[in-house]
């Protein structure tokens, strides 16, 4: 990269001889405006704010309803600069927003504008470095518009250098992206290796092993399947998230978890990945390899609170809501908001769970009762506890087992 910009290695058709030019010639540095953290939101009310920690992370994503002037409004494509700490130029890519103060801007002049994102990587690096470790760090303005740098002499040999520089981070982006998946998918399968629920199938053994599943080592086709499965269960959970995240009433796991159980229900969708845990059907599937993919997209946001993990829309929320309307199950999660979104987590685990012991106890031919449904429970070493709880009174659970019989009727589901 740096050969290309310093001139050192030249494109095909470009010969003329690169000139010194001072920035201030060639572009200007803009600052942002101080917008009020009082007004600060975490619900996607009005403009997304860009605070310095923003360009590289959204771990905290914060917007305004406050009065703006246009000339603060920030689109992809613009190139930012942290004025404190970090000086390293970022290629906004992330929806409009509004430029914060100790955010800077470059607006190209007489330069083209991403070449110039690439240019100033190296010598805003060193200037970072010149300050002291023990001293806070902060830039101005005029250290960009003073320096001096050698540059193509045409706009489009700048272009066509960016263009090179460009596609190259895409594919490097594309293989992180993969890396990271696959990072994940091994975590998942880590998880079930360590604790026995899959179990590798030794060659030379006359016993046939009593408990877990045998493993075998997926085929390229079924790690490809399986990534799909995770990206699509992503998606799933950020829409439930876009749709019963709000301000007032914090978003737990125990309630996505129970939703991401009913819909899949409603969808006759398999769930055998869900197991009996102490809060009702539980996927650790969904904890462990699908909530940090959705979280890597940006599609939600988790942060732990007094009670748990709490959930939030993510700045790429919108990004699976499309994926929701491709695969044209927003239908579903219409349903979904009509049936639970005014019910409570203890709600939606007293229904999964009388809904799961209903499935199991179909599938061993039994009929349906209040009692035949307390067995099951009181059976299970994880939900017997349950029954001593006023939740699980007798009128619950009878109201429970018809609430299930009427979204999902009385056929036997796949589980």
């Amino acid at each position: 990269m740096q050969e290309l910009l310093t001139g050192k290695r030249r494109l095909p058709g470009f010969s003329e001889k690169w000139v010194e030019k001072i920035m201030s010639d060639c572009l200007i540095f803009e600052v942002g405006y101080p917008f009020k953290s009082e007004l600060f939101n975490k619900n996607n009310s009005g403009l997304r704010i860009i605070k310095n920690r923003d360009l590289k992370s959204d771990d905290q994503v914060y917007f305004t309803n406050e009065y703006y002037d246009n000339s603060y409004i920030v689109e992809n494509g613009d190139v930012l600069i942290g004025m404190d700490g970090d000086f390293i130029p970022c290629l906004w890519n992330k929806g409009t927003a509004l430029l914060n103060q100790r955010v800077g801007r470059i607006k190209a002049t007489n330069i083209d504008c991403k070449f110039a994102y690439y240019l100033l990587m190296r010598p805003l690096e060193l200037l970072q470095y010149e300050t002291g470790a023990t001293t806070v760090k902060h830039l101005s303005h005029n250290d960009v518009e003073v320096l001096q740098l050698n540059i193509p002499p045409t706009i489009t040999e700048q272009t066509a250098i960016a263009t090179i520089l460009s596609d190259m981070d895409k594919e490097i982006e594309k293989l992180t992206t993969k890396l990271n998946k696959l990072k994940h998918i091994k975590q998942g399968m880590m998880n079930e290796l360590l604790t026995g629920r899959i179990r590798l199938l030794d060659p030379e053994a006359d016993v046939e092993i009593a408990t877990g599943r045998i493993f075998k080592f997926p085929t390229p086709q079924e790690f490809t399947d399986y990534e799909v499965q995770i990206i699509e269960n992503a998606v799933i959970i950020a829409g439930i998230v876009n749709d019963f995240y709000h301000p007032q009433y914090p978003l737990g796991r125990k309630k996505v978890q129970k939703l991401f159980y009913l819909l899949r229900r409603y969808q006759s969708k398999n769930i055998s990945n869900f197991k009996e845990k102490v809060a009702g059907p539980y996927d650790e599937k969904l904890r462990y390899e699908v909530e940090p993919v959705a979280i890597e997209n940006k599609y939600i946001i988790t942060e732990e609170g007094v009670e748990g993990t709490l959930f939030f829309r993510g700045a790429n929320i919108q990004k699976a809501i499309e994926c929701i309307k491709e695969k044209e199950i927003s239908d579903d999660f219409r349903w979904l908001t009509d049936m639970f979104l005014k019910k409570g987590a203890d709600e939606l685990e007293l229904l999964s769970t009388v809904d799961w012991a209903k499935e199991k106890i179909k599938k061993r031919n039994k009929s349906i009762s209040l009692i035949t449904v307390k067995n099951y429970i009181n059976e299970s070493e994880e939900w017997k506890e349950k029954l001593k709880l006023p939740l699980y009174s007798n009128t619950n659970i009878s109201h429970a087992i018809k609430w299930s019989d009427d979204l999902f009727g009385q056929e036997v589901k796949s589980l």
